[in-house]
């Protein structure tokens, strides 16, 4: 095994880890992709120290971004409201007829193509959501 597969291997479990804990305490997703960008960080610091084990650092960096990426996208759907459970019927005390306004992004809908990881995105970069 290469050290460079064995550090990959160690982070990807630690992001899995930060991920599962995600989940169960329902973190925010600031508090999530704050996480993983100080895991993906703190790899970049050590092998920035120790170039003699990992060639091409920026490769490693964008797979354990990738990584952590894809883990908050297939949670995404099982954090998504069911619609028809949320929308208010017309004997409900003080429903509205107003359409739904969750907070979450319909995938399906082609006019969001892209928003899940343009959010992604931008929490890592940034540390705040987008406007």
């Amino acid at each position: 095994m290469k050290c460079i597969d064995a550090i990959e291997g160690t982070v990807k479990c630690i992001l899995n880890r930060i991920h599962q804990v995600s989940l169960e305490d329902r973190m925010d997703d600031s508090e999530y992709v704050r996480s993983v960008k100080a895991v993906i960080d703190a790899t970049d610091n050590f092998v920035e120290g120790n170039q003699e084990i990992v060639p091409d650092r920026d490769l490693l960096k964008d797979v354990l971004y990738s990584y952590s990426k894809d883990l908050w996208r297939s949670a995404a759907p099982a954090k998504q409201p069911a619609k028809e459970a949320a929308l208010p019927t017309a004997s409900t005390p003080g429903a509205s007829s107003a359409p739904f306004s969750g907070a979450f992004v319909d995938e399906t809908d082609p006019e969001n193509d892209g928003y899940r990881d343009y959010y992604f995105d931008y929490l890592y970069r940034h540390g705040v959501y987008p406007r």
